[in-house]
């Protein structure tokens, strides 16, 4: 992402002083050293990973692309795009630290004892993750099995394992394994989600909020219906969201033509950025839950 000066004068006049503020930062971590290009970097995780896994062959298959195959078992192919991005949004002093996380979150042992029911929580995905998960599920020779609903024709609902270094997405033999019924699995995400996630702030300006709860799972905090309500009872009008990110909830009162357009806007603008994008859609609540706003 380059942010130049005719960007963030954009910006100002879209999302006002918060914003403003915010989306500095940003910039002034994008405007840090560069230097590292895809292939380079691509190389030192490959190093890392063998490392940290030495009876496992780790391939540079193109940049940004790994695959690991391991003495038995199923190749596995990693792509690095959304931590590369991340790695370049980082500070120079916290890049090696990010690094480490994002490695570990390979190279943990998975659980072998089955999936606990307070470990289960729910994650907001849009329509592009389903069909890339299809796509490399198809290169295996085998269907996807991830357990999902559909929140609307723009959004999901995955159900996953939130472990200390990953969230690992869960599939039909985790779910029997564990003896969970799908039917009931909506309601003891969300209330997994609700316990584990730090207290929901909101940052407001004069018609425009953004949602912070610790950088993971914002985007889930969709499915909290007390929350919502809460909000609907401080507008004249519906709330209007975006999840433009998985760590970047938006919304605005959706009487006001003004907070719309500034959220269509910024929407626009972090998507099209973000490391682990969601959906540039807008949606409104109605009784029946978010509706996709037809732009």
């Amino acid at each position: 992402m380059e942010w130049g000066d005719d960007m963030l004068k954009e910006v100002l006049m879209v999302a006002g002083g918060l914003m403003l503020c915010l989306l500095l930062a940003c910039a002034y971590a994008y405007a840090a050293d560069k230097a590292m290009s895809a292939e380079v970097f691509t190389r030192q995780v490959a190093e890392m990973v063998r490392e940290r896994m030495p009876g496992v062959k780790v391939e540079v298959m193109a940049p940004l692309e790994l695959n690991l195959v391991p003495a038995s078992g199923e190749d596995a192919r990693i792509y690095l795009n959304n931590i590369y991005t991340l790695y370049l949004a980082e500070q120079v002093d916290g890049r090696p630290a990010l690094l480490e996380r994002y490695i570990a979150s390979y190279t943990e042992p998975l659980p072998e004892a089955p999936v606990k029911r307070e470990e289960v929580v729910a994650v907001i995905k849009g329509n592009d993750w389903l069909a890339e998960m299809e796509r490399l599920a198809k290169e295996q020779g085998k269907p996807y099995e991830g357990i999902y609903e559909r929140l609307n024709a723009d959004l999901l609902v995955f159900y996953a394992q939130d472990m200390p270094t990953r969230i690992r997405y869960l599939n039909k033999s985790d779910l029997e394994a564990a003896g969970l019924d799908r039917s009931g699995l909506r309601p003891l995400a969300v209330a997994n989600l609700k316990r584990q996630m730090p207290e929901i702030e909101v940052y407001r300006e004069e018609v425009f909020s953004m949602v912070a709860a610790g950088g993971s799972y914002e985007a889930s905090i969709l499915l909290f219906d007390d929350f919502w309500n809460g909000e609907r009872a401080r507008m004249a009008g519906p709330p209007m969201v975006s999840v433009p990110a998985r760590d970047l909830l938006l919304f605005v009162d959706s009487s006001n033509p003004e907070a719309v357009a500034q959220l269509e806007a910024l929407t626009r603008k972090m998507w099209g950025d973000a490391a682990y994008a969601v959906s540039d859609a807008l949606f409104i609540a109605t009784p029946e839950g978010w509706r996709p706003v037809e732009r």
